[in-house]
């Protein structure tokens, strides 16, 4: 984003309306605009609160401002430090015990574990293709995942 938006309220009434919802909003701020709109989305320092009053269940916006990262990785890390707690905060109000509670949530990057899934062909045949607006021909990598596709329908 670009720290503007014109329907404040009503952004407000519908993040406030899905913090009932496992649901989590990231926001990443480009550019050196001003953010404090998308800080007062965050609500890390006051909850949100709808045009009727309504106080927001849980905290489900994450916003960081992607000038003050120097590293992908540190850029990654803020940006989904919140989801964790989001994801507990949510079975907590819904009163369901998560399956794995052993993980380690503060592991660093290096520590994370890798998780192995390749799309089904019938997913890979049906993804959209972004094309490159210069050379109006796919990214190298959905080139890669239809070529996954491929030689995963005839195997």
């Amino acid at each position: 984003t670009d720290g503007r938006f014109d329907d404040e309220r009503q952004t407000i009434d519908q993040i406030v309306g899905a913090s009932t919802l496992p649901l989590s909003i990231i926001i990443v701020g480009v550019g050196n605009a001003d953010f404090s709109a998308m800080e007062k989305l965050d609500g890390d320092e006051v909850r949100l609160c709808s045009s009727t009053g309504q106080r927001a269940y849980r905290d489900i916006v994450q916003f960081v401002p992607y000038r003050k990262f120097n590293s992908p990785e540190l850029l990654a890390k803020e940006t989904l430090q919140e989801v964790p707690h989001q994801f507990l905060s949510f079975t907590k109000l819904k009163n369901v015990k998560p399956l794995d509670t052993k993980y380690d949530f503060n592991a660093s990057v290096s520590e994370l574990p890798v998780l192995a899934h390749q799309p089904s062909a019938h997913v890979l045949s049906r993804m959209a293709t972004a094309y490159d607006l210069k050379t109006n021909k796919p990214p190298l990598g959905a080139a890669m995942y239809h070529a996954a596709a491929a030689s995963s329908a005839t195997a």
